[in-house]
C-alpha cells in the first residue's frame, strides 16, 4: 500500500510514506531495509525546499530505536540526544515527544549499566507524560515499565513489581488482553518474581505470557527470545538447569537469525548459557561461553565495564567451581577494580564480588580474610542495597556460615537469626528460603550439642518444605540429611538410617546424572555407612562405602580429598573386621594420594601414617606400627615442631606400641615424654593430663610396679575430681586401674571398696549405662571370687549378666564372658549340675552366634570337662577333653597352649583311673609341645613335670620321677622363687619318692627343709606344716622310730582339732596315724582309743552300711584278739559280718 502510494507523492508525503515504510521493516526485524527507509525519508526533510526539522526529530528518534536494537548504543545515543535538542527547541518543555526522547536515552544508560543516570530521564519523562496525560496513557505504561527495569537491577523487587503492575493495568485498558505489550509486561513480571524466588508464581504468569506470543508472532520472531530467556532464568531458579539451558539455546538461534554476531543480546545469552553449563558442572564448556562473550564485550563494547567486570565474575565462579582457587581469585579482583572505577560511589554490585571472594577464601579455609570481604559486602548493602533486604540476609547468612567454619557458634547463630528476621519480615511465612535459613540454624545447634533445639528448627524447615514443594523434592532430601545428623548423635541409629535412606531415594529418582548430584547421592551413601558402622555392621558399611567410592572415582579426579575420606572409611570398616590387610590396601592408596596432594611434611600426609601404623598396631605387627609412628613424629618435629598437640599424640602411640612390646622402660620414657609436654604447653588441659598419668600407670601395672603405678592413678584420680567432676566416666575408669592394681596386691578389701564406688557413681550419675554398669558388677564378681566368696561372687556376676542380657542381647562376647564366670563360682560351690546347665547353655551360645571362634568353643567344652573330673566322671570329662582337643588341633595348629593344658587334662583322667601308661603318654605329649614351642613358659613346664613325677611315682618308676621333680624344683627355684608353697611341696614329692627307696634319711632331709620353708613363711596352724609333721611321722614310722614318730603326729593331731576342728576327715587320718604308730609298738590298749574316736565320728557322718566303718570294725575286733579279748573281739566280728550281709 505503502509503496503504491510513493509512486504519485509529493517530497513532504512521500518522506512521511518512506519513513512509515521504515517502520513496517522495523516491526518485521527488517532492520537493514528499515534503516534504508528511515535515510531516505529524514534526507527527504532535510534538502526539500522547506526544511521539515521539527518533523525529523522523530525519524532521528527511531533510528536511534532501530540503532538500540542493533547494539548500536553510542550511535543510538547520538541520535536520540539530537532529537531530544530539536524537540526541546520546537515543543513545549510537557511535551510527550520529550518525554519519549528521554526514555530512550534512560533506556541507552540502562544497558550500559549507568542506573542511577537512567533513573533520572525515566522520572523526569514519567513526570512530563502524566502531566500532559490527564487519565492512563500506553506512553505512561511504557515508561513505567522502564523505571520497573530500573528497580529490577537495583534488586528492589516490590518496586519493580509495582511500577510493572501499574504498566500492566494501562495496558490492559487500552489494548485487547492478548496484545504484544500485555505478554511483554507479563513476561517482566514473571522475570521479578523468579528474582523474588517465587518460582511457581513466575512460571504461572509466563506461561499466559507465552500462549499471548505464539497467538501473534512465528516461533523464531525477534520477540521471542525474551520470553525464552525469561523462561530460562525461571528454570535456572528452580534448579532445572537442563531445562534452562535448552531454553537459553533456542533463544539464541531465535537472536542470531536477527542480530549480529557481538549483539549485546547474544552476549548476554552466551552468559546465560555459561552460567547453566557451569551448573550442570560442564565447566569447560562454560568457560568456553564465557570466554566468547568477553572477547565480544572487548571488541565491541569496550565501554561497558561493568559487563565486562560481570563477565570475569562469571569466569571466577567457574574456575571456583573447579577449585583453581588462584586463577578464581584473580579473575574476581579485576572484576572488583572495574566496578569500583566504574561505580566510584559504589554499588551493590560490588557487595556481590566482594561475596565472591569472601566464599572462595572461605572455601579454601581463609576464614579471618573471608569474614572481612563479606563485612565489606555488609558496608556497601548497607549504603546502596537497602532495597532488597533478602541480599541483606544472604550476606548475613554468609558471615554465619564463616562463623560456624570457625567454631564461633554464638556469634554465627546471632547472623543466622537476624537473617531469619529479615527474611520474615521479606518473604510469606512459609516460604521455602526460610527453610534453608532454619537449617543452617539447626545444623549450628547440632554442632552444639543441642539436639533437642536442632531438631525443632529441622522439623520446621521441613514442614515448610513439605508444603511448598512436592512430597518428593530434592530439598526434602537435604532436610532429611539434618535430621539424620541429629539422630545419629543422640545414637538413635534405626532412626537416623531411616531419614538417610529416605534421603537416598530421593537423590537417586530427582537428582540428574550431573556431577554435584552424583556426589550428593555418594555422600549420603557415606552417611549411610556411617550409621552402620557405628551399629557394628561393618560388611554393610564397607558395601555402602565402596559404592560412595566408585560415584567418586567417577565424578572427581583420581588425585583428590574425597577419594581419600572414602579409602579412610573403608579402611575403618575394614579394620573393625580385622580383615587388616585389605584395609592396609585403602590405606596405603589414600597416603599415595596425600602425598601427591600435600607438600611432603604435611599435617595430613602424617594422620595417613598414623592410620597405617594404628592397624599395623591392631594386627599386632609392632615393628611396622613403630616404623610409621617414628615417619610420623620425625616428620612433625622437623616441619611443625610447635604443633605440639599433635606430636604428644604420636608419642603417647608410640608408647602404646611399646607397652605392647613389653618394652616398658622405653615406652615410659615416650609417655613421660607425651606428659611432659602436656604439663609445659597444656597446663590447663586437666583431662589429658589426667589421661597420661593414668597410661603411665597403666604400664607401671604391667611392670608389675604396682606402688608406682597406684601413685600415678591416685594423680590421675585427684586431677578428674578436681577439674573434672562430671566427668564420672574418666573418674570410673581411673577407680577400676586402682581397684586391678590393689587386686593384684591381693589387697582384696580395698580393691572391692573402689570398684564399689565406681559402681555407686555410676548407678547414681549414669544410671541409663547400663553395660557399663554391668562391667562394675563384673568386676566386683572377680575380686569376690578371688576372696573365695562365692556365694557373694554369684550374686553380682547375675546382675551383671541380667543387665547384659537385657540391654545388649547381641553382645555375645560379653554374655558368655560372664556365664563362663558364674559356671566357675557354681563349680567352686560345687553345685555341678547347675555349673554343667550354665556352660552348656554358654556352649550354644558360642556355636550359634560365634561359630568361627574355635579357640573360644574348645575352652568351652574343656570347661565342661573340668566339671564332670571334679564329679569324679572322668569318662565324660575325657570325652569332652578329646572334642576340644580335636578342635583346636584342626582349626588352631598353632594353639600350642590350649594343646599342651587339653593332653595334660586328659592324662591326668588316665591317672584318676590308675591307667599310668595313657596318663604317662599324654603328659609326654604335652611336655614335649611346652618344651619345643612354648620354652619360655617356664611355670608350665615346671606343671609338667611335677606331674609327670607324679605318674612315674604310682608306675614305681622311681628314678625317672626323683629325676622329673628334681628338674622342676630346680626351675621353680630358679624362675619363681617366690613361690615358697611349691617349692615345699616339690620338696614334699621328692621326700615320698626317697621314701618308696627307702632312703629314709634323705626322705626325712627333704621333708625337713620343706617344713623349714612352711614355718619361715606360714602360721604355725597351717594346714601344711600338719602335713609335713604327718609326713615326717610316716618316715620315722618307717624306720621304727615309734616315739618320735608317735610324737610328730600327735603335733598333727593337735594342729588340726584345735584349727580344722569341721574338717573330720584330716582329724580321722590323724588319729588313724596314731593308732598305726601305737599298734606297732604293740599298744593295743592305747590304740583301741584312737580307733574307737576314729568309729565314733565316722558314725557321725557317714551312714552304718558304710566301707569305711566296715574297716574300723574289723581294726578294732584284731585289737581286742590281740588283747585277748575273744568275746568282745567276736561281738565286733558279728558286727563286721552283719553289716556286710547288709551291704
Amino acid at each position: 500500500y505503502f509503496e503504491r502510494l510513493l509512486i504519485d507523492s509529493n517530497d513532504k508525503n512521500q518522506a512521511w510514506i518512506e519513513y512509515s515504510l521504515g517502520e513496517i521493516h522495523r516491526l518485521k526485524g527488517e532492520w537493514i531495509v528499515a534503516r534504508k527507509y528511515y535515510d531516505y525519508a529524514f534526507d527527504r526533510m532535510m534538502n526539500s525546499k522547506q526544511m521539515y526539522i521539527k518533523e525529523s526529530a522523530q525519524i532521528l528518534s527511531d533510528i536511534g530505536e532501530l540503532l538500540y536494537a542493533e547494539g548500536k548504543f553510542e550511535e543510538a545515543m547520538n541520535f536520540h540526544e539530537r532529537a531530544l535538542q530539536i524537540r526541546k527547541e520546537y515543543y513545549s518543555s510537557d511535551h510527550p515527544h520529550i518525554a519519549n526522547s528521554l526514555c530512550n536515552i534512560g533506556n541507552i544508560f540502562h544497558i550500559q549499566d549507568k542506573y542511577d543516570e537512567a533513573f533520572v530521564y525515566f522520572q523526569e519523562a514519567l513526570m512530563i507524560l502524566e502531566k500532559y496525560y490527564n487519565s492512563f496513557h500506553v506512553d505512561i505504561a511504557k515508561c513505567l515499565s522502564c523505571i520497573g527495569h530500573y528497580f529490577r537491577e537495583q534488586r528492589d523487587y516490590d518496586k519493580s513489581l509495582e511500577f510493572h503492575r501499574r504498566s500492566l493495568a494501562i495496558y490492559e485498558k487500552y489494548y485487547p488482553y492478548d496484545h504484544v505489550c500485555i505478554a511483554m509486561t507479563l513476561n517482566d513480571i514473571a522475570d521479578i518474581l523468579n528474582g523474588q524466588d517465587k518460582n511457581d508464581e513466575a512460571l504461572n504468569i509466563h506461561r499466559q505470557a507465552l500462549a499471548m506470543y505464539k497467538k501473534l508472532f512465528q516461533y523464531d520472531h525477534i520477540d521471542i527470545f525474551e520470553h525464552l530467556c525469561t523462561l530460562g532464568h525461571i528454570y535456572s531458579g528452580q534448579g532445572h538447569y537442563d531445562t534452562a539451558l535448552e531454553s537459553y539455546q533456542q533463544s539464541l538461534v531465535v537472536l542470531k537469525q536477527y542480530f549480529f554476531s557481538g549483539h549485546t543480546h547474544i552476549i548476554c545469552l552466551l552468559q546465560n548459557i555459561g552460567v547453566a553449563l557451569n551448573s550442570l558442572e560442564k565447566f569447560d564448556d562454560a568457560l568456553d561461553f564465557h570466554r566468547q562473550a568477553l572477547v565480544m564485550e572487548e571488541k565491541y563494547y569496550p565501554s561497558f565495564q561493568a559487563k565486562i567486570a560481570q563477565t570475569f565474575i562469571y569466569i571466577g565462579d567457574v574456575l571456583r567451581c573447579q577449585e583453581k582457587y588462584e586463577d578464581a581469585l584473580d579473575h574476581y579482583k579485576q572484576a572488583l577494580e572495574m566496578q569500583k572505577s566504574y561505580y566510584p560511589l559504589g554499588h551493590v554490585n560490588i557487595s556481590f564480588t566482594f561475596q565472591n571472594i569472601g566464599t572462595l577464601l572461605s572455601q579454601q579455609e581463609k576464614y579471618d580474610e573471608a569474614l572481612e570481604f563479606y563485612q565489606q559486602a555488609s558496608i556497601m548493602l548497607e549504603k546502596h542495597g537497602l532495597c532488597n533486604q533478602s541480599d541483606i540476609a544472604f550476606n548475613l547468612i554468609g558471615i554465619g556460615h564463616i562463623l560456624n567454619n570457625q567454631g564461633k557458634f554464638d556469634e554465627a547463630i546471632d547472623y543466622y537469626q537476624r537473617a531469619l528476621d529479615i527474611q520474615k519480615s521479606y518473604y510469606y511465612a512459609d516460604h521455602p528460603n526460610l527453610a534453608d535459613t532454619l537449617n543452617s540454624i539447626g545444623n549450628l545447634l547440632y554442632r552444639q550439642n543441642k539436639n533437642d533445639k536442632a531438631m525443632e528448627f529441622h522439623k520446621k524447615a521441613l514442614e515448610i518444605q513439605e508444603k511448598n514443594y512436592p512430597t518428593e523434592h530434592i530439598k526434602i532430601a537435604t532436610t532429611f540429611i539434618y535430621i539424620g545428623y541429629v539422630l545419629e548423635d543422640e545414637t538413635k541409629y534405626d532412626e537416623a538410617l531411616d531419614y538417610y535412606k529416605r534421603a537416598h531415594l530421593l537423590f537417586v529418582k530427582f537428582g540428574n546424572c550431573y556431577r554435584s548430584d552424583q556426589l550428593q547421592i555418594a555422600f549420603n551413601l557415606n552417611y549411610i555407612s556411617d550409621v552402620l558402622y557405628l551399629q557394628g555392621k561393618y560388611q554393610e558399611a564397607v558395601e555402602y562405602q565402596q559404592h560412595a567410592l566408585l560415584i567418586k572415582e567417577k565424578w572427581l579426579p583420581s588425585i583428590h580429598n574425597e577419594i581419600i575420606r572414602s579409602c579412610i572409611k573403608i579402611s575403618r570398616s575394614l579394620c573393625s573386621q580385622e580383615k587388616y590387610v585389605d584395609a592396609l590396601e585403602f590405606q596405603q592408596r589414600a597416603l599415595a594420594i596425600q602425598e601427591k596432594l600435600e607438600p611432603l611434611n604435611h599435617k595430613d600426609i602424617g594422620e595417613r601414617l598414623c592410620d597405617i601404623g594404628k592397624t599395623f598396631f591392631d594386627q599386632k605387627k609392632y615393628d611396622e606400627a613403630l616404623h610409621f609412628y617414628q615417619r610420623a613424629l620425625e616428620m612433625k618435629e622437623i616441619s611443625d615442631p610447635s604443633n605440639h598437640d599433635y606430636i604428644i599424640a604420636v608419642l603417647n602411640n608410640i608408647g602404646e606400641i611399646l607397652k605392647e612390646q613389653q618394652k616398658y622402660d622405653e615406652a615410659l620414657d615416650f609417655k613421660n615424654r607425651a606428659l611432659k609436654m602436656r604439663e609445659t604447653y597444656f597446663s590447663s588441659s586437666h583431662q589429658d593430663i589426667a589421661d597420661n598419668l593414668n597410661e603411665i600407670g597403666n604400664i607401671l601395672h604391667d611392670q608389675e610396679n604396682y606402688d608406682e603405678a597406684l601413685t600415678f592413678y591416685q594423680r590421675a584420680l585427684e586431677i578428674r575430681e578436681t577439674f573434672d567432676p562430671p566427668g564420672y566416666n574418666n573418674i570410673i575408669v581411673i577407680l577400676g586401674n586402682i581397684s586391678y592394681a590393689l587386686k593384684q596386691q591381693q589387697k582384696y578389701d580395698e580393691a572391692l571398696n573402689f570398684q564399689k564406688r565406681a559402681l555407686e557413681i555410676q548407678e547414681t550419675h549414669c544410671p541409663s549405662n547400663h553395660l557399663q554398669i554391668a562391667d562394675n558388677l563384673n568386676d566386683i564378681g572377680i575380686i569376690l571370687d578371688e576372696q573365695k566368696k562365692y556365694d557373694e561372687a554369684l550374686n553380682f556376676y547375675q546382675r551383671a549378666l541380667e543387665l547384659r542380657e537385657t540391654f545388649e542381647p547381641s553382645g555375645y562376647d560379653h554374655i558368655l564372658s560372664i556365664r563362663t564366670s558364674i559356671s566357675h563360682a557354681l563349680k567352686q560351690l560345687k553345685k555341678y549340675d547347675d555349673a554343667l546347665t550354665f556352660l552348656n547353655r554358654t556352649l550354644s551360645i558360642r556355636e550359634t552366634h560365634r561359630s568361627s571362634s574355635y579357640a573360644l568353643i574348645a575352652r568351652n567344652i574343656n570347661d565342661i570337662g573340668l566339671i564332670y573330673y571334679e564329679q569324679e566322671k572322668h569318662n565324660e570329662a575325657r570325652e569332652y577333653y578329646e572334642r576340644a582337643l580335636e578342635m583346636t588341633e584342626t582349626f588352631n595348629t598353632s594353639a600350642y597352649d590350649d594343646i599342651a593344658v587339653l593332653l595334660s587334662n586328659i592324662s591326668l583322667t588316665f591317672k584318676q583311673q590308675a591307667d599310668y601308661v595313657e596318663a604317662l603318654d599324654f603328659r609326654n605329649r604335652s611336655l614335649e609341645i611346652r618344651e619345643t614351642h612354648l620354652s619360655s613358659n617356664h611355670l608350665q613346664i615346671i606343671d609338667d613335670l611335677n606331674e609327670l613325677g607324679h605318674i612315674l611315682l604310682a608306675q614305681k618308676q622311681y628314678n625317672k620321677a626323683l629325676s622329673s621333680y628334681k628338674r622342676a624344683l630346680e626351675m621353680r627355684e630358679t624362675f619363681d622363687p617366690s613361690e615358697y608353697e611349691k617349692i615345699a611341696c616339690l620338696l614334699i614329692s621328692i621326700s615320698d619318692v626317697l621314701k618308696h627307696q627307702r632312703k629314709f634319711d634323705d626322705a626325712l632331709d627333704f621333708q625337713n627343709q620343706s617344713l623349714k620353708i612352711f614355718e619361715t613363711h606360714c602360721p604355725t596352724n597351717h594346714i601344711y606344716i600338719a602335713l609335713n609333721l604327718n609326713n615326717i611321722g610316716n618316715i620315722l614310722r618307717e624306720q621304727g622310730k615309734y616315739d618320735e614318730a608317735f610324737d610328730y603326729h600327735q603335733k598333727v593331731l593337735a594342729i588340726c582339732e584345735e584349727f580344722c576342728s569341721s574338717d573330720y576327715n584330716n582329724i580321722i587320718v590323724c588319729l588313724g596315724n596314731n593308732a598305726d604308730v601305737l599298734e606297732d609298738q604293740e599298744k593295743y590298749n592305747e590304740a583301741l582309743l584312737y580307733r574307737q574316736r576314729v568309729l565314733t565320728i565316722r558314725q557321725e557322718h557317714y551312714s552304718s552300711d558304710h566301707n569305711e566303718i566296715v574297716n574300723n570294725l574289723t581294726k578294732i575286733g584284731q585289737l581286742h584278739v590281740n588283747l585277748k579279748e575273744y568275746d568282745k573281739a567276736i561281738g565286733f566280728e558279728n558286727r563286721v559280718h552283719h553289716q556286710t550281709f547288709v551291704d
